[in-house]
């Protein structure tokens, strides 16, 4: 008998969870690396003064079945950027750009990446979780509000420009 009032007991407790997560607010990110090209570099470690970064963040943000996106807020760095439910529309999921002032990029060590003596035709590095997106989702309804946060981690794909004449290129593309 002791065993089964333990199963009536547990069973709600082990099923409550699955229940509650099917109607409570869903925030996921998404986000290809963000393009730098780099001048080619001395011999030896270096950090590198990444340029001006741009991410197309992908976020794929739901409210609750009783509830309305209020706005979406995203904070890269020392960069905010808030959408309204106005801005927003009907695409899902939703795609925004968000660009990052190169001093508010740390510098990225490289070591025999990019090489004046010798460069790579084809020389690329991905510097992995560069940045973090912190991201938030309001949602209001008639009982409230509630917030729901995801973070997501940015890579960075450093291009180096082999080109000899590189005078072309916009001078914000380029870490000096």
């Amino acid at each position: 008998m002791p065993v089964n009032l333990v199963y009536l007991f547990c069973t709600p407790v082990l099923f409550a969870p699955f229940a509650w997560a099917e109607n409570a607010a869903n925030l996921g990110v998404q986000a290809d690396p963000a393009a730098a090209v780099i001048k080619p570099l001395a011999e030896g470690r270096k950090f590198i003064r990444p340029p001006a970064l741009e991410f197309l963040l992908r976020i794929d943000a739901k409210c609750d079945a009783n509830a309305e996106i209020a706005s979406i807020s995203i904070s890269i760095a020392d960069t905010q950027k808030t959408l309204t439910a106005a801005d927003l529309g009907e695409a899902e999921p939703i795609a925004t750009h968000i660009l990052i002032p190169a001093r508010q990029v740390s510098p990225i060590a490289v070591e025999n990446f990019c090489l004046q003596e010798s460069p790579a035709a084809d020389d690329k590095l991905v510097v992995r979780d560069a940045l973090t997106a912190h991201v938030s989702l309001r949602c209001t309804s008639e009982a409230g509000e509630s917030i729901t946060y995801a973070s997501h981690a940015l890579d960075v794909m450093l291009h180096c420009d082999t080109a000899a004449d590189i005078q072309g290129e916009p001078p914000s593309l380029i870490a000096r």
